[in-house]
């Protein structure tokens, strides 16, 4: 067991990175001092995806195909159904070669006439919002990936029953995209607490169904941890002191805005129940995932940063 940078804070979290070493990665600038080293990483299409060729012979067949683009488009009528499908075999050409800008915009005319043609809800979307997801994520437009990655979710219920696998998989990447903005950007206590309920009622109704634990309980402990620990961060421990209660302390890590507001004065109180809260999701490892030497690690690593220094031994017997 190390004393200092513990495991848990250093292992990817199903995509989300927590380092307790200060970083400059990804979107954040060189400049900017940071508690971790949560980024949204660049999406890397597969190599089958890819059309290898000159960049002028791209920018040649991009042009030509956005002149025959369009004549479909005036011919057919920008709401004909026909015309989305043009904009979208069009996007994905764009993708291959690269053009992310050119393919975004291709995408957006899409969505925008398949939500004319078969409604707001449709679920026919979702393969033009993931195809607009990773474009988001290759440019490293974290604005762009978090409106993207909402709709998504709300789209799909936001987490809400009945689960299947492609409800969960989104509500599991929202988490990962909304906590490492939670970071890159100002910390918020509005957005965090928001942050940590829909975490906490996600992984609470998974890892209580029989029909999703194995598979997804794992995952959702992971996020919820994530978010906890962020809000274990930035939220300024409160001291008493001979002129009584104060929210000053030298453990405060960075000095963000701190305006003793009610929702403030919540995030404070639910800080105070982090290590609680923690303590039942592995105990409920230890129930139901046994074997799993990995979580029981993660479990000790908390423990100690936390700590409870005793305790943590007794997680690896």
């Amino acid at each position: 067991m190390r004393t200092r940078y513990p495991q848990f804070f250093g292992i990817r979290l199903q995509g989300l990175v927590v380092i307790l070493l200060p970083c400059w990665i990804g979107l954040v600038q060189a400049s900017e001092h940071r508690p971790f080293g949560i980024g949204i990483g660049p999406y890397s299409p597969p190599a089958a995806e890819l059309i290898p060729v000159d960049p002028r012979q791209a920018n040649l067949t991009l042009k030509a195909l956005g002149v025959e683009l369009e004549k479909r488009v005036n011919e057919l009528g920008p709401y004909d159904p026909a015309a989305g499908e043009w904009w979208l075999g069009a996007a994905e050409q764009a993708l291959s070669l690269g053009d992310y800008p050119l393919a975004e915009q291709w995408l957006g005319a899409a969505l925008h006439n398949l939500r004319l043609n078969e409604g707001l809800q449709s679920a026919s979307q979702l393969t033009i919002v993931e195809k607009l997801i990773a474009a988001a994520r290759n440019r490293g437009d974290r604005v762009a990936l978090a409106d993207r990655v909402d709709y998504r979710f709300r789209l799909l219920g936001l987490g809400n029953l009945p689960y299947d696998e492609t409800v969960l998989a989104a509500a599991n990447d929202w988490l990962a995209v909304r906590t490492e903005l939670l970071v890159v950007d100002s910390f918020n206590s509005r957005t965090a607490h928001e942050l940590y309920d829909r975490a906490d009622t996600l992984q609470s109704a998974v890892c209580d169904d029989p029909l999703w634990r194995a598979s997804w309980c794992r995952a959702f402990s992971f996020r919820l941890l994530g978010v906890m620990t962020v809000i274990d961060w930035y939220v300024r421990p409160l001291v008493q002191d001979t002129l009584g209660p104060s929210t000053r302390s030298t453990f405060q890590r960075y000095d963000p805005v701190w305006d003793d507001s009610p929702i403030d004065h919540k995030l404070q109180t639910l800080n105070s129940t982090i290590g609680g809260r923690a303590r039942r999701i592995f105990e409920h490892w230890r129930t139901h995932f046994p074997s799993d030497d990995h979580l029981h690690l993660i479990a000790a690593d908390w423990d100690w940063v936390h700590g409870r220094r005793a305790k943590a031994p007794q997680r690896l017997s």
